[in-house]
């Protein structure tokens, strides 16, 4: 395994580990889920951005070029919709209308010769996408979707407070951030400059700041709760060695049995991390509900006191 394929396993294993982490609570949070959502779609754009580099045939070439595409539309869209959750900030129903309208066009066509006509493979890692009549569009809309994320986000952060506010500091910076420079790597740079396949590949890297911004608001701020992060530390170190297994593997049987296992090891993770979760939350509740016994009585032998 060599550099760059360690860091993409660890990259995409920190992704699917925030994801189970995100999903693990998602069943009363919608924010939540979307959050989990898009973070493992990254991990998905990380293997698709690093595979579409490497020596395949044309047709697997093509095809990852167009999902890498896609892949980085759906994560606007999400981006825009949880950051609005998270923000508690809404735009307006016909604006929302209008984005819905626009993204759905924009992610059909992302999948036709409209938006990427071909690829030219110029050897050495490079290669040249070459852009349909349509790609201008696919630009405008996702720099739009990135644009109201980020104005959402702004909005909400102006109006929060506390907590909340410290939040959305964190994570609002590790996105940005991200968002500038995977875009600029991925789709700006090699659309102006012949480039090798090392810069598209930066805007992989770059996920690190996103997470790192992310799991210290996490640790520090109570995004998800601290008393489970050692059940989701575990999930993410046993996804991470299955993943480098599957890099590592020689033959393809090998690749469809660890991936088989990986599959296997994210659910069974999600399952336990959310048990986990439940168990502390019930614990959390017993504690409250306590507190509030022991107030109540506290009053009633206050009362008495008094009557007396």
């Amino acid at each position: 395994m060599n550099t760059q394929q360690a860091v993409l396993t660890i990259v995409v294993a920190a992704c699917f580990f925030l994801s189970v982490v995100a999903l693990s609570k998602g069943g009363k949070e919608e924010g939540n889920r979307q959050f989990g959502l898009m973070t493992f779609l990254a991990g998905c754009w990380a293997i698709v951005s690093f595979f579409e580099e490497e020596r395949v045939v044309f047709y697997i070439k093509i095809f990852l070029v167009r999902a890498d595409f896609l892949i980085a539309l759906l994560l606007s869209i999400l981006f825009l919709s949880f950051s609005q959750k998270f923000a508690k900030f809404e735009l307006g129903k016909q604006l929302r209308l209008i984005v819905l309208c626009l993204n759905i066009t924009t992610a059909v066509l992302t999948l036709t010769p409209l938006v990427i006509t071909g690829v030219f493979d110029k050897g050495g890692g490079q290669i040249s996408i070459m852009n349909g009549e349509l790609f201008a569009i696919y630009a405008v809309v996702i720099f739009l979707n990135f644009l109201l994320g980020i104005y959402a986000l702004i909005a909400g952060y102006l109006k929060s407070n506390g907590v909340r506010k410290r939040q959305l500091y964190y994570v609002s910076l590790g996105l940005v951030f991200t968002i500038v420079i995977a875009v600029s790597t991925n789709i700006v740079v090699p659309q102006i400059l012949q480039v090798s396949s090392l810069v598209p590949r930066i805007g992989i890297y770059s996920m690190l700041i996103y997470l790192a911004t992310t799991t210290f608001a996490i640790t520090q701020h109570g995004l998800f709760n601290i008393k489970v992060i050692a059940t989701q530390l575990f999930v993410g170190l046993l996804l991470l060695a299955i993943l480098g297994r599957i890099l590592t593997s020689d033959t393809m049987l090998d690749i469809v049995y660890e991936s088989v296992l990986f599959c296997m090891s994210l659910l069974f993770g999600f399952f336990l991390v959310r048990s986990v979760n439940s168990e502390v939350e019930r614990r959390e509740e017993v504690e409250v509900l306590a507190k509030e016994k022991t107030a109540a009585l506290g009053e009633v032998e206050e009362r008495n006191k008094n009557l007396a």
